[in-house]
């Protein structure tokens, strides 16, 4: 986890975002930030004075983009500082916010942020609420090689990558792209080769009600099943090594 507090000025800012985008570069593993960002997002997340203009919102877009992270849903009242003054005088902000990596999100994808007014500070307090049920079993991605030999595996590939473009930098383009690619092989490898132990079983039953044909009623149609019979029996045994001991749920 990293606690963030960056700077009101500009040029000290840019390069705080700067360092935290080389340190996403480096994040191997669930990542959580957090605290004060003294940035905005978006022109709603602040309410009287000054209104926010575009310059004030991209150097935090463009770490949001370029990091790959995204803000943790937030419930309740959406500002988290106020200046403590009274009327026309009054301004408020969300300056504080939880941002998470996609693996952290994928540990907890059902986390909310809540906030509740401290009498001594002007900054509002974060509580982060994640679900306290843990996975069954969180897999890593892996890519495996006889995909590219399988049926249907460079359609999956061209209309994963060709559909709804992402909006953002070209490295959080590609960023999103992966991430949707990985979710889309993962699923078809789960409906396309995700039974490979019931076919496996499947090809040895054909296999073995083959082989209870007599002998002397073998012809050539025999032998030419048999032989596709051992192949795709094979087949299903060199598929099954790289997918475990067991069938995925």
């Amino acid at each position: 986890m990293t606690f963030v507090y960056l700077s009101c000025n500009e040029q000290i800012k840019k390069d705080q975002f700067s360092s935290l985008i080389n340190l996403a570069n480096f994040i191997q593993h669930p990542w959580l930030l957090a605290d004060d960002w003294n940035s905005y997002l978006i022109s709603e997340d602040k309410i009287g004075g000054r209104p926010i203009t575009h310059l004030q919102t991209h150097l935090f877009k463009d770490f949001k983009n370029n990091a790959c992270v995204a803000e943790v849903n937030q419930l309740g009242y959406p500002y988290t500082w106020n200046n403590k003054q009274m009327g026309l005088r009054r301004i408020e902000a969300k300056l504080d916010r939880f941002f998470t990596n996609m693996d952290w999100f994928s540990l907890h994808p059902n986390a909310l942020v809540t906030t509740q007014i401290m009498a001594t500070s002007d900054h509002r307090a974060l509580f982060l609420n994640i679900d306290l049920v843990r996975p069954r079993s969180l897999k890593p991605f892996r890519f495996e090689n006889f995909w590219v030999h399988e049926p249907g595996f460079l359609n999956v590939i061209t209309s994963s990558w060709n559909s709804n473009q992402p909006l953002g930098s070209p490295s959080y383009t590609v960023c999103c792209k992966l991430q949707r690619l990985q979710g889309s092989l993962k699923s078809w490898n789960k409906c396309h080769i995700g039974y490979i132990f019931q076919q496996l079983e499947d090809s040895k039953h054909s296999l073995s009600l083959h082989y209870k044909v007599p002998p002397d009623l073998h012809t050539v149609q025999w032998f030419i099943e048999e032989k596709r019979l051992i192949a795709l029996t094979n087949k299903f045994v060199y598929q099954g090594k790289f997918c475990g001991s067991k069938s995925p749920d």
